[in-house]
């Protein structure tokens, strides 16, 4: 019966404190602008609810609610961006590349883990590119070439590759972009292993002791921690 009952669609609008499908909208809001600002760590949770935000069932209020549990019980963590003193004027931006296992609903499909991960590093790529840019409106330098850091030695190999492989020649030129970048110096993959992946936090759901471990890569840390450190 519980079962039924948390398939329940909410009426659009209802009482003060009954669920209703604006209320669900608005709480859905409220937790994007948290995961944007100043809490990444709820990312994956946060766009599994997005997706309900038109029909929205007693169990995906569960789930939201869930999710506003996790942050009060979490208030004490903030992101940390002190940052490093620069030794030049050059600025060094690096991003972090990760397939997401069907996260993204499109009807775009992979045929292999390679190729998800090359797409997932195009994708990067473009906005690795255009951070540099933004900075260079700012009239920053950016240090060159920019790290993009990969799980899949695969897909390193075919972004370095100056001739396209079999594998990868179905794949729309629009993605192929970043082998140019890669051959010319802009962007330089890199290997890092899936245990120290900063991106899974952002694409898949996670036990609670590997979220842990990222959100402190992420330098999302209790404020009384970060002070013993500094001690």
């Amino acid at each position: 019966m519980d079962d039924e009952a948390d398939l329940d669609y909410f009426p659009a609008r209802s009482g003060k404190d009954e669920p209703s499908v604006k209320s669900f909208q608005s709480l859905v809001g409220s937790l994007l602008w948290i995961t944007r600002c100043t809490r990444p760590g709820i990312c994956f949770a946060v766009h599994k609810a997005t997706r309900q935000t038109q029909e929205p069932t007693t169990k995906d209020w569960k789930t939201a609610k869930r999710i506003v549990r996790y942050l009060k019980m979490s208030k004490d963590l903030k992101l940390h961006l002190n940052g490093v003193e620069p030794t030049s004027e050059d600025v060094q931006i690096e991003s972090w590349s990760d397939a997401d296992f069907a996260a993204d609903k499109t009807d775009r499909i992979s045929l292999s883990t390679m190729e998800a991960e090359f797409i997932s590093a195009s994708q990067a790529g473009r906005e690795l590119l255009g951070t540099k840019e933004l900075l260079n409106e700012t009239k920053l330098c950016v240090r060159e070439p920019m790290p993009m850091w990969i799980d899949n030695q695969a897909a390193i190999k075919q972004l370095e590759s100056e001739k396209g492989a079999s594998s990868t020649k179905h794949v729309n030129i629009r993605f192929k972009f970043i082998c140019h970048h890669t051959q010319e110096g802009t962007v330089v993959p890199r290997f890092v292993k899936s245990q120290d992946m900063m991106a899974d936090i952002l694409t898949k759901a996670l036990p609670a002791p590997r979220m842990e471990e990222l959100r402190a890569l992420f330098k999302l840390k209790a404020t009384q921690d970060v002070v013993e450190e500094e001690c």
